[in-house]
């Protein structure tokens, strides 16, 4: 839509250049309804590669967390351990 870059649709057809060059693409009217032709690359492939690393690092971030309650419940109680034991 004029205006309106950025705005993911449903592909209801697809074109593949063979070759370098110019290329003339029409659309006609096939059901009588009012549509939009847009030209552009894939957005999926755009996307997610972010959302890897998004994914990536929310997982590092819960691997540091459980690791420091680990280490943190073995220290605690070491040391009461220890208090218990001392006369």
């Amino acid at each position: 839509m004029p205006g309106e870059s950025g705005r993911v649709g449903k592909a209801i057809a697809s074109f593949q250049a063979a070759a370098a060059g110019d290329y003339q693409i029409s659309a006609g009217p096939g059901t009588g309804a009012a549509g939009t032709v847009a030209v552009g690359g894939d957005v999926l492939w755009y996307v997610v590669p972010h959302i890897a690393g998004a994914a990536a690092v929310f997982l590092a971030g819960v691997a540091a967390g459980g690791t420091l309650i680990i280490v943190s419940g073995v220290r605690r109680s070491r040391r009461r351990a220890a208090s218990r034991n001392t006369p």
